[in-house]
């Protein structure tokens, strides 16, 4: 037996071809309306006293016959209705569903996505973007998966609750993906209040951090927000907030030097811990600039005062050679060049003790 879609050989006893997935369809060799139906109207036909029909009338005379009588009019309909109505669903989109459905109960992930583009292919529908997205989410094909549930919402219209639902399979997903900016993504993509709300009922969105996690090269403060108005914990220590675990938030976090990683998520009033945002933040300060000095250097007769300035911290000096330290002495103002050939060492130290590289300056004052 061969397939009818394809043409391929079938395997005895295969629900479908395994050439292209169609469901295999037993068609009889032979016809069922001459060979079975039509006998025994004949024969009833008879039985009422109707003239014998010589034994080579045709199946064609049988049917005009039929189609004339009043009596079997209905039942022609019926028969003409009920075979248009398989070859209808042997093709359609309900049919494509089945399949899929079969193939997926089946473990054939793979094949009822086939059969799920098929039916996609006859009728967009928002559940058939859902199977789709469902089974590459099986597969692990998250980014696929992304796609077709783009697809069922571009199809949800202005249903509120359509919108809702298929919002809570991407919110679900990317729970599973542990994607936290995914999921605040999403959220700000989302601009219909009645649709938060309704996810809301299940889904507590992340709160929103004031800046984009990454490096930088200063402290900085970071300050959390439910869009909300819900209470929020953060640690940071690398442990996930949770009931008894977890600071409440109140004031600004500061991120000094190194690594500073805040996992902070919302609980609604019903005590509903929402999805959790994670951000990390490396802060590597840089190293001041080198101090400046006017003048520079040269030999003078005359009493001569030094400035010394910098664009941030403090500045260190010696004049015997030796490299400035928060020990040595302050500038605060200018300072006179002593007698004889000096060198001056200069250093700047910030908030951070972060050290600048050394200006020395070579003087020479004789009197």
């Amino acid at each position: 037996m061969t397939c009818q879609r394809c043409g391929a050989e079938l395997v005895d006893g295969h629900v479908f071809c395994d050439s292209c997935g169609a469901e295999v369809q037993v068609v009889p060799d032979f016809n069922l309306f001459e060979e079975e139906v039509l006998p025994s109207i004949v024969i009833n036909e008879q039985d009422k006293g109707q003239p014998d029909k010589d034994s080579d009338e045709s199946g064609k005379d049988i049917l005009i016959h039929l189609i004339t009588n009043p009596s079997h009019v209905m039942f022609f309909i019926i028969l003409v209705a009920a075979c248009i109505g398989a070859y209808i669903y042997s093709g359609s989109y309900t049919r494509a569903i089945r399949q899929g459905e079969r193939a997926e109960a089946g473990g054939d992930i793979e094949q009822a996505i086939t059969f799920y583009m098929d039916a996609v292919d006859k009728q967009r529908t928002v559940e058939g973007y859902i199977h789709i997205g469902d089974g590459y989410r099986e597969l692990a094909e998250y980014e696929k998966a992304e796609d077709a549930y783009f697809e069922a919402l571009k199809l949800t219209g202005e249903s509120v609750s359509e919108q809702a639902r298929v919002y809570s399979i991407l919110l679900d997903m990317y729970s599973e993906e542990k994607d936290t900016d995914a999921i605040g993504a999403l959220y700000d993509f989302i601009d219909d209040d009645m649709v938060i709300e309704e996810l809301n009922a299940d889904h507590v969105r992340p709160p929103v951090f004031s800046k984009e996690e990454g490096d930088y090269d200063d402290d900085i403060k970071i300050r959390i927000k439910s869009k909300d108005s819900y209470d929020i914990y953060y640690t940071l220590d690398g442990t996930d907030p949770s009931a008894g675990n977890g600071i409440l938030y109140s004031k600004p976090i500061r991120a000094k030097g190194g690594t500073t990683e805040i996992k902070a998520c919302c609980v609604n009033k019903d005590g509903k811990w929402g999805y959790m945002a994670d951000k990390t933040y490396n802060i590597t300060y840089k190293i001041p600039e080198m101090p400046s000095a006017s003048p520079s250097s040269g030999t003078f007769h005359a009493p001569v005062n030094i400035t010394l300035t910098a664009t941030s911290g403090d500045i260190y000096y010696t004049w015997n050679g030796s490299v400035p330290t928060k020990s040595s002495s302050r500038y605060s103002g200018p300072i006179p060049i002593p007698e004889g050939n000096n060198v001056l060492s200069a250093i700047v130290i910030d908030e951070h003790e972060m050290a600048s590289p050394i200006l020395r300056c070579n003087y020479v004052y004789l009197p």
